[in-house]
Order: structure tokens, then C-alpha cells, then sequence
């Protein structure tokens, strides 16, 4: 949390956890982003996730930073393991989405 500015714009990237199907991109203000919204993407962040810590913030009374949480839905988490093919299909859509979100909070300043 002490990492966040609240005058510059952040993108939170992660695998999760959701019920979609694997490869699958999310999307979500990190003003709603919320624990209920990507239930198991705790899974990918070691049992505290994104929506987990700034639910955190929240309760602290601290402000949400301004960002968006961009997401791609995992498969496999068994270490060592490679991407699934659905996972490795979906790199490049991440990743085009992550570019546009990039664009998005540049023109907002």
C-alpha cells in the first residue's frame, strides 16, 4: 500500500482466479476493485491479493489510488508448471490490453 501515489495513475497486473475460462482478461477501476468481484485472485498473489489489500486501504481510511487492475484468468499453478495453451493464447490480448489501459490513464494525466 505504501507503494501507491496518489498523483500518478497505477495498473495492477496479476493472474487470477475467477471461473472464467483460462486466458480470459480483466478489467476493473482499482475504485471497485473489491474481493468479491475476483473471489479466488488471492490464489496468485500468496493468500493476499490486489482487491484484498486495497479493501485494506479502504479500512484504514486510506484513499484508493487511481489505476485500473488488469487480469488474465490462470489454470495451472502447480510450480514448475508451463502455460496452458488457453493461458498462452490470451498473452496477447494482456498485453494489448495493458497498452491500451497505459494509453487510457496517459491521456487523463
Amino acid at each position: 500500500l505504501d507503494l501507491f501515489s496518489l498523483g500518478r495513475a497505477h495498473i495492477l497486473m496479476d493472474v487470477v482466479v475467477s471461473g472464467a475460462s483460462a486466458g480470459s482478461i480483466h478489467e476493473v477501476p482499482l475504485d471497485a476493485l473489491v474481493p468479491e468481484l475476483l473471489p479466488d485472485s488471492r490464489l496468485s498473489s500468496h493468500g493476499f491479493g490486489a482487491a484484498e489489500a486495497l479493501a485494506l486501504a479502504r479500512a484504514l481510511g486510506r484513499p484508493t489510488p487511481r489505476g485500473v487492475f488488469v487480469g488474465i484468468e490462470g489454470e495451472s499453478f502447480k510450480a514448475g508448471a508451463p502455460l496452458s495453451p488457453p493461458v498462452q493464447g490470451g498473452l496477447q490480448a494482456f498485453e494489448e490490453r495493458v497498452r491500451s489501459v497505459v494509453k487510457a490513464l496517459e491521456k487523463q494525466g
